[in-house]
């Protein structure tokens, strides 16, 4: 259930396996083949291809109703949430700090223990600036290659160093006895508007026009705090939050 969400939510959303494709920054077969593996696991077709634009199936609405449960907070109001799945490495996770602080904006850093373990300052400093953290499992591992034991073992031990009820799965999947496991201990945290601050077909413009194109009302917006995206994201992210408050966006973390 919880391989390729993004892939499908993209597409329902471009209403164009094309468009959605671009957006995701992979090949349009690439994005039909993750499609069909979601279908035959499913068991149904979730959108009427023949349609134009591409239209959802009645198993279609039903997934991505489901999907958006996990994916946002309230719909029902003009707020978001800016979160972040840190690899740490960088020298600029306080520049980051400081501009979530010039504009007064707490946020969500999802981390991944062993950097936890490696670099303590920047969890304290993150920490003490009054942001939420989350569990990311101690090695940034796919629950898809891992036996659920070993998945689950590997979460535990990024928990004894970060102690968050908040758990994002690395890339966004995990196998349905994972998730079973642990929606039962934490607050699962996807996300509907991934940026993509970390490719290199992108820049920081293009960046941000992502933001302003797919956000809406109870967005979980996903920048990245790595190596690969600091220059998209220093770009994009200032600009982002200026322009989500010019639109009446409320800022909101997790509980």
């Amino acid at each position: 259930m919880f391989q390729y969400m993004d892939y499908a939510y993209a597409v329902y959303k471009e209403q164009s396996f094309t468009k959605a494709a671009k957006v995701l920054c992979i090949s349009q077969p690439a994005l039909s083949a993750a499609i069909k593996k979601v279908e035959q696991k499913i068991g149904t077709e979730l959108f009427d291809r023949n349609a134009s634009p591409v239209a959802l199936t009645d198993a279609g609405r039903a997934y991505i109703k489901a999907v958006e449960k996990i994916y946002c907070v309230q719909k029902d109001s003009k707020v978001c949430s800016l979160t972040f799945d840190a690899a740490w490495g960088n020298e600029d996770t306080q520049q980051l700090i400081d501009i979530l602080g010039k504009y007064n904006i707490k946020a969500t850093f999802f981390l991944v223990g062993d950097n936890v373990r490696k670099h303590p300052e920047e969890f304290k400093m993150i920490v003490e600036r009054g942001h939420r953290v989350g569990n990311h499992t101690f090695n940034h591992i796919s629950g898809l290659k891992y036996l659920s034991y070993n998945y689950l073992e590997n979460t535990n031990k990024a928990d004894e160093l970060i102690n968050s009820t908040l758990f994002r799965p690395p890339h966004g999947w995990m196998r349905w006895g994972q998730y079973m496991v642990l929606k039962n201990r934490y607050k699962i945290v996807m996300w509907d508007l991934v940026t993509r601050d970390y490719s290199n077909r992108l820049n920081g413009p293009q960046v941000l026009e992502i933001v302003k194109k797919y956000v809406r009302n109870g967005s979980i917006i996903t920048f990245h705090d790595s190596i690969k995206s600091e220059k998209n994201m220093k770009y994009a992210l200032p600009r982002a939050i200026e322009w989500l408050k010019e639109q009446g966006y409320e800022f909101k973390v997790f509980d």
